[in-house]
């Protein structure tokens, strides 16, 4: 009797064991379309590829958000890796309608004119699966209430994200505030009223007829994804358009936003992330 006790206290902790153990992200990247620009003139040229990735990880993320190449090589041995590593979709689309692959476009490098095949690239891919549950969605209700002061939310604090509501109205009281308190030949304020003015400048009355929205979002870290428009009952303003320029973000509306509109944020905090290498061999050049 206590042999057997003892065998099946062993076989509930093995299984315990196995139970506990988190599966590894399944991913397969391929090379898709190849953009070779090698020249034999005095400007280099670039190499872009589309990575595509399938697998259950990929296919249930929202989104691959970011690529980072690690190492590539053509045949010649040459280091193909560009200066920009890393390779963001800031405001990606979630919207994939049912695909089970996603991709990613990456610049490197041109390949020598001897070379036939990229050898190798290597690197990581953070896929993107937000919810509320674990911080990627988070809903601001009445978020227009208050222009020209940052959005107060607990989450955009604990990521360093500050974004801000802003009307002309806005901008010009902070232009008037910041002037009234500068010391001699600062220009803060002036360059923020200036820089979006021409942000302002750049778009048709037409658009406005239908409804905007305008940001400034400051984000250090990369951390904002995507925002989305809904009214106070839950249903998704649509889009028709979105322009940046620098912090400033300007989103276009097919109906005018009214009180109680609502942000639906996308934020890549780390529990809505998972980072997966990936390698690539012997890939054709065209």
């Amino acid at each position: 009797m206590k042999s057997s006790l003892s065998f099946c206290l062993t076989l509930a902790l093995s299984t315990h064991v196995l139970l506990a153990q988190p599966q590894k992200p399944e991913v397969f990247a391929s090379a898709g379309d190849i953009t070779d620009k090698r020249s034999s003139g005095t400007f280099s040229g670039e190499c872009t590829i589309d990575i595509k990735f399938s697998g259950d990880t990929a296919a249930t993320a929202g989104s691959v958000r970011q690529v980072r190449i690690t190492k590539a090589i053509d045949e010649t041995g040459r280091d193909l890796t560009s200066d920009g590593k890393e390779h963001f979709s800031g405001f990606g689309d979630l919207n994939r309608s049912g695909q089970t692959v996603l991709k990613k476009e990456v610049t490197l490098k041109n390949p020598s004119r001897n070379a036939h095949v990229i050898k190798l690239i290597e690197g990581e891919a953070s896929f993107f699966s937000p919810t509320e549950a674990n911080g990627g969605k988070t809903i601001i209700k009445d978020a227009l209430a208050h222009p020209g002061e940052p959005l107060d939310n607990p989450v955009l604090k604990q990521l360093k994200i500050q974004i801000t509501y802003l009307t002309k109205e806005s901008v010009e009281a902070a232009k008037q505030k910041k002037k009234a308190s500068a010391t001699a030949g600062d220009k803060i304020g002036e360059g923020l009223a200036d820089a979006f003015g021409s942000m302002f400048s750049g778009f048709g009355a037409s658009s406005r007829e239908k409804g905007a929205i305008d940001l400034q979002v400051i984000d250090p870290d990369k951390r904002f994804v995507k925002v989305e428009f809904q009214d106070a009952n839950g249903k998704t303003i649509e889009s028709q358009g979105q322009m940046s320029y620098g912090d400033f973000h300007h989103y276009g509306l097919k109906t005018a936003p009214s009180a109680g509109t609502e942000m639906v944020l996308y934020l890549a905090t780390a529990d809505a992330s998972v980072t997966v290498p990936f390698k690539l061999e012997n890939i054709p050049l065209p």
